[in-house]
């Protein structure tokens, strides 16, 4: 399991890299591009997550340019 910090800390780098981040009613999140283009959907700030979903959405912001 992660702890929100380490959710919270990966959305605010996100954000500080221009990407959109929009949080869902269901607790997770869409993150899209800083040039438009497919979302990614990760888990939500603020919740414990197990660190295969977050290693999982990491890969795919690595795919898009994140430096996460």
């Amino acid at each position: 399991m992660t702890t929100h910090k380490d959710t919270d800390r990966l959305i605010r780098a996100l954000k500080n890299q221009g990407f959109r981040v929009e949080q869902l009613r269901s607790g997770r999140c869409r993150v899209v591009p800083p040039g438009g283009g497919d979302p990614v959907m990760m888990p939500g700030p603020g919740r414990r997550t197990d660190a295969r979903a977050l290693d999982n959405a990491r890969a795919r912001l690595r795919r898009l340019g994140a430096d996460v």
